[in-house]
């Protein structure tokens, strides 16, 4: 366990993705879709390792387990955050829009965080930079969306923030991880004051990326999730 703190701590938060999949029934769709989603942000570590961090791998891959795992549980547990006793959304999950939107969005992302770190910009304050702007970009077009990403930011800020320190109170030499030479040097729960701020980030951009991907119109009823030609309704809660 020693050994492999980056494992374990994906493990960890891939139960509890797990155990909110199974508790929330009425979102375990959406839930579920944003979890398999986020899986593709894995590819991320191409960039962010080793120059951001260098976590210890059980294999030593470009993309690692470690990485699938990590991207999966966030994906899901942020949706469950920012669903769960949401006054109400409407969901309209269409594999097309869904797609198309999900495809521009990461594009539009890869290229500003890809052009960001080649003009010489540290490569996660490019990320928190691009993820500025994608969260810009859907708030202009779903004003209604400030919702979400105010519950998410807060939700999942305070979560991760719980979890690193967990991780430095498990792991004294976590502080390692990381590259001293592209961080600020600021330390918040034993971890580089980025990490906090990438999961404010996080928090706030990916629930809107899903909620936009979901044509989500959000109102002050109910759920209603509608996908092979009929309609579901639901609500917000386990």
């Amino acid at each position: 366990m020693t050994q492999h703190p980056y494992l374990w701590t994906s493990l960890f938060l891939a139960a509890l993705c797990l155990i909110g999949l199974r508790l929330a029934t009425h979102q375990r769709k959406p839930a579920l879709l944003s979890a398999v989603f986020g899986i593709p942000g894995a590819a991320y570590s191409l960039v962010f390792v080793p120059t951001y961090w260098n976590p210890v791998r059980i294999v030593d891959w470009p993309i690692g387990v470690e990485d699938v795992l990590f991207s999966f549980a966030n994906g899901g547990l942020v949706w469950l955050m920012v669903a769960v006793r949401n006054p109400g959304v409407r969901l309209s999950i269409d594999a097309v829009t869904v797609t198309k939107r999900l495809v521009a969005l990461s594009v539009v992302f890869a290229l500003l965080l890809l052009a960001s770190v080649r003009a010489g910009v540290p490569v996660m304050h490019a990320g928190l930079f691009s993820a500025v702007m994608i969260l810009s970009t859907v708030l202009w077009l779903r004003p209604r969306y400030w919702q979400l990403a105010a519950r998410g930011m807060v939700a999942f800020g305070i979560f991760y923030g719980l979890v690193l320190l967990g991780a430095s109170s498990l792991w004294p030499d976590a502080l390692s991880w990381w590259h001293e030479e592209v961080v600020s040097g600021m330390l918040l729960l034993g971890a580089p004051a980025e990490e906090i701020a990438w999961a404010v980030a996080y928090g706030a951009v990916y629930p809107l990326v899903m909620a936009f991907c979901f044509d989500a119109q959000v109102d002050a009823g109910s759920v209603a999730t509608e996908a092979d030609g009929g309609a579901k309704q639901q609500r917000f809660g386990y």
